[in-house]
């Protein structure tokens, strides 16, 4: 039987559309379970840290229990989420792409007036919902077992500093994922020592160059849509949809441009010395589907929505097993050339002109 492939999961953070992760890793699981593939090393931020956090610690008793534990996450959260008015679209413009999406309900414009005018500081009962949530669902006795769990890296940005903290084990707490989840409209700081922490997707959505040292080939789950046709966005909620994907999308590719980088300097025999080494990226995405529900349902997600999201992910999982031909051609030329030309593809997007 041949050598299970080797790779270290990127999990991207954003809300609720973290379920696509759920099923795209719920796929990734199958190839565990039958030894076709083995996770070195996970890297998240915000909804991609607790992703990252159920799924390191599951595995540590493995695949099936990583399963049950993920599968327990999103229902939990599914179950807790709630929204003051029925899905179908009110006061919108044009019919939105996608059936959940919540731009134009009533309850989102309330809500946020409600952030404009106050923060989660006036609230004097505040209790940050999502601790009982990840004290209920992760085992960190499991998740800090360095012997069983594979590395997990989660990031958070520190507020005063402007700075991008990674977390990992065996000190991984529960204040960790807090921090890496901390939308600032919606929770309060998190303090840990004298350090102050907002949503880690700000510097790092999510970190790679922790990846680094694990694995050859780096799977990147993204949520946040890269590319949206049409040129500028006309109206209100759809230039803060974009705004929202164009800032949780930065430091990632700017890590990618920087793999793209050293990937190309190997390869002209710049850069030899033995500490580095090319990096094969693979990406797991389904832009489709994700462009078209807006910012909206990732902190409030209509019913159904978490359920739709892994059924997508699932199937954008088995694709892209599909496409390294069942893992077997993951170290392919076939699959270092896709790699270069999805990176490449990326940075292209960088353009220099000089004025006429």
């Amino acid at each position: 039987m041949a050598e299970p492939a080797r790779v270290a999961l990127a999990l991207q953070g954003g809300g609720a559309h973290g379920a696509f992760t759920w099923g795209v890793l719920d796929r990734l699981l199958d190839a565990m379970t039958a030894q076709r593939l083995t996770v070195a090393a996970i890297s998240g931020a915000s909804a991609g840290a607790l992703n990252a956090a159920a799924l390191g610690a599951g595995l540590a008793h493995g695949p099936e229990t990583a399963r049950a534990d993920l599968r327990q996450l999103w229902q939990t959260i599914e179950r807790r989420a709630t929204i003051w008015s029925p899905t179908a679209p009110w006061l919108t413009r044009s019919v939105p792409a996608s059936p959940f999406n919540m731009d134009w309900m009533p309850s989102t414009f309330w809500r946020e007036v409600w952030r404009l005018v106050y923060s989660p500081y006036d609230i004097w009962w505040y209790d940050n919902p999502l601790k009982d949530l990840v004290r209920g669902v992760i085992d960190f006795t499991a998740l800090n077992d360095r012997k069983r769990a594979p590395p997990v890296y989660i990031s958070a940005t520190e507020v005063s500093a402007t700075r991008r903290d990674v977390f990992t084990q065996p000190g991984l707490e529960v204040d960790h994922i807090l921090a890496s989840a901390c939308i600032p409209e919606m929770f309060r700081a998190v303090e840990i020592g004298p350090d102050v922490y907002w949503d880690g997707g700000f510097l790092g959505n999510p970190p790679l160059e922790p990846l680094f040292a694990h694995a050859t080939d780096l799977v990147v789950v993204w949520i946040n849509p890269l590319h949206r046709p049409g040129g500028a966005q006309l109206n209100a909620r759809d230039i803060l949809d974009r705004l929202n994907e164009i800032t949780f999308n930065i430091a990632l590719v700017a890590e990618l441009r920087g793999i793209h980088l050293i990937n190309r300097l190997i390869e002209a025999g710049t850069l030899t010395d033995p500490r580095y080494r090319p990096l094969r990226v693979h990406f797991i995405e389904a832009e489709e589907t994700l462009s078209g529900l807006g910012l909206a349902s990732k902190a409030t997600p209509p019913p159904g929505l978490i359920r739709e999201l892994f059924t997508v992910g699932r199937q954008a999982g088995a694709d892209w097993v599909a496409r390294t031909r069942d893992l077997s051609a993951l170290d392919s030329p076939e699959a270092t050339a896709a790699s270069h030309a999805a990176i490449e593809k990326l940075v292209g997007h960088i353009r220099y002109t000089a004025p006429k």
